[in-house]
């Protein structure tokens, strides 16, 4: 959980940076605005979930509803980020955003 927070703050940045890109291209921004929203709310969320993972590791104990709950998180979150990256290929593979002929 720790290297997947890791992971996507990493992608949160650089993917700053090919905003700026972009931007600087005259890409309108509408269509690059959803990606960047889901894209920082999953590096958010991820970083909460492996803190909250650390914790209970850490602790050694975890309720069996709290795991529950871990797990539907999980879920929830694996979603967002297939979504997140959906359109993130769109925006490259349909839109060709960023990408050099």
């Amino acid at each position: 959980m720790l290297l997947a927070a890791a992971g996507a703050i990493a992608a949160a940045i650089f993917g700053d940076q090919a905003l700026d890109i972009a931007r600087e291209a005259g890409v309108p921004m509408a269509q690059m605005e959803g990606h960047e929203e889901l894209g920082t709310l999953s590096a958010w969320l991820l970083a909460g979930m492996a803190a909250l993972n650390t914790f209970f590791f850490r602790k050694q104990s975890m309720s069996k509803p709290l795991s529950l709950a871990v797990l539907f998180g999980g879920i929830v979150l694996l979603i967002l980020l297939l979504t997140t990256a959906w359109f993130g290929g769109q925006l490259v593979y349909e839109l060709g955003i960023n990408v050099r002929a």
